[in-house]
């Protein structure tokens, strides 16, 4: 006799519960048809395997994710998509991912183009305004920082501006040359990446063309600096260094010909106090030439150190 009732008990119970469970699943029909999607998903995902259940879940995170997709709410239709295994939701979770990255690359090209055309003018500046027009630029550009498309040329102008602070004129002319090589490059690359400008004639002419010849010349003027710089380092100083002159012999262990001008800076003993700067200009000079840096000290102050410096004037990279 117990044994009948409980059974007549489990009876009872399993029809109230399938009673609840078609009520709850005819009502997350209702919702669903009155246009209340999420009130549908949340009521057929609290119903598991009844009935189709689980299908129609499946069937409304879908149609949600499309939806927020249109309102370009990329992270809302991610969670939609994510793990639903349905249809090309993989393909949808996958643009739902990258969409983002593709908006804020627009954004920072749109807020590009302004600043590289008005580049294109051609207009020269004086180093004050140049620094002023490069840090308007940086600022204008500083909400793409993190931005993976926008890091070279962020990095190249980044270059530009510290080369302004330079003080070593081969130092500078080299950074800056650089900064100019690499703001191209990394224009060039988002012309082939994302169509940057890719119908500007100005850009053709005054980014792309030419590239290959600004190239060859940093090169060359990389070349020649590290050049110089081995040898004065392997010097112990001046050949000559007394009170009538000073005197040094290089020599263009490179590949370049090239004509120059060479700074030398003459210091007392304490290294603090500068005597006198001489220019002496080297021109033409062939692979294999050495060439003597000399200039007349003339003073009765002893010289105890020469500093020199050069400015590279002009360069036969052979292009």
């Amino acid at each position: 006799m117990r044994k009948v009732c409980a059974l007549l008990l489990i009876m009872a119970l399993s029809l109230l519960l399938g009673g609840c469970a078609a009520t709850d699943y005819r009502r997350a029909g209702e919702l669903c048809a009155a246009g209340e999607l999420e009130a549908a998903l949340a009521a057929y995902e609290a119903l598991g395997d009844y009935k189709d259940s689980a299908v129609q879940a499946v069937h409304i995170r879908y149609d949600l994710g499309t939806a927020a997709m249109a309102a370009e709410d990329w992270e809302t239709a991610a969670g939609y998509f994510r793990d639903l295994h349905y249809n090309d939701s993989e393909a949808l979770l996958e643009k739902c991912e990258t969409a983002p990255v593709a908006a804020a690359v627009e954004d920072f090209l749109d807020a590009l183009e302004p600043l590289v055309a008005e580049r294109l003018k051609g207009t020269t500046a004086q180093q004050s305004e140049l620094k002023l027009i490069l840090e308007t630029e940086r600022a204008a550009l500083a909400p793409f920082r993190e931005l993976e498309a926008a890091q070279p040329y962020l990095a190249a102008l980044d270059l530009q501006l510290d080369t302004l602070d330079v003080t070593v004129d081969h130092s500078y002319q080299l950074q800056w040359q650089q900064g100019r090589l690499q703001r191209r490059e990394a224009l060039l690359r988002l012309r082939q990446d994302y169509g940057f400008m890719a119908d500007d004639a100005a850009f053709e002419a005054g980014i792309a063309a030419g590239i290959d010849e600004l190239r060859a010349y940093v090169a060359a003027l990389e070349a020649i600096d590290r050049d110089i710089i081995a040898q004065l380092d392997a010097l112990s100083g001046f050949a000559v260094l007394d009170k009538s002159r000073a005197e040094l012999t290089l020599r263009n262990n490179t590949a370049y010909p090239f004509s120059a001008e060479f700074i030398l800076q003459m210091f007392r003993a304490d290294d603090t106090q500068f005597i006198k700067e001489t220019t002496i200009p080297m021109t033409a000079l062939d692979p294999g030439e050495s060439y003597t840096l000399m200039a007349a000290i003339g003073s009765t102050i002893k010289v105890e150190s020469v500093n020199v410096d050069w400015w590279i004037t002009e360069i036969d990279t052979g292009l």
